[in-house]
């Protein structure tokens, strides 16, 4: 199957980050109840797979390489007690999170992580946010 989990970018981010920074996945179940009201928080989100070949090259069997990419969403309250620049903090969260994640490779991946893009969120919130996006290659052969 072509698919990281989840759980092991979650565990390697909880393990790199500070323990007072939610760390959590959107598959679960607390991330309907935390999402929106628990700051600083990276939250691990879905993911895409996307074929950079055909597999047709071997015989007998498809082998197809697979560019894989997951959302990681950063975010941090724009005001709270003792934050007087929120964009430094996001700006440090993410340089964080960006150390503990490029270069890794997760389980079942065949290189190691590398950064695809991070664009900034929605301004008009009382969060400031940057959604990552990270890729790597996996495999899937029949």
């Amino acid at each position: 199957m072509i698919r990281l989990a989840l759980s092991d970018v979650v565990a390697k981010l909880a393990a790199e980050l500070d323990p007072e920074i939610r760390v959590g996945s959107v598959t679960e179940r607390a991330y309907m109840q935390d999402a929106g009201k628990v700051w600083p928080a990276v939250w691990v989100g879905g993911q895409r797979a996307d074929a950079t070949d055909d597999g047709s090259r071997y015989t007998g069997v498809i082998r197809q390489r697979v560019r894989v990419l997951i959302a990681v969403r950063v975010v941090v309250p724009r005001a709270s007690p003792g934050v007087i620049d929120a964009e430094a903090e996001l700006a440090e969260l993410v340089a964080n999170v960006n150390d503990a994640l490029l270069g890794w490779t997760p389980p079942g991946a065949q290189l190691p992580l590398t950064l695809s893009s991070a664009a900034d969120e929605l301004t008009a919130e009382s969060v400031c946010s940057t959604l990552l996006q990270y890729q790597t290659q996996m495999t899937w052969q029949t």
